[in-house]
């Protein structure tokens, strides 16, 4: 069992703002239909990310 989740996942204590950026970017490009970014929760503690983008051909 993993207790400690940052032992995996250093960086977001070293760039809050622009994990805070991030995901505010995300939100928005979600709201307008552009992408699809799902944070993937753990216990409340954000541990991963599933994004679906458009492709354009």
């Amino acid at each position: 069992m993993i207790t400690n989740k940052m032992e995996f996942m250093a960086w977001p204590n070293k760039c809050e703002s622009d994990t805070a950026n991030f995901l505010a970017d995300c939100f928005i490009k979600h709201q307008r239909d552009e992408t699809k970014t799902y944070i993937i929760l753990n216990n409340n503690i954000p541990v991963g990310l599933l994004s679906f983008n458009h492709i354009d051909r």
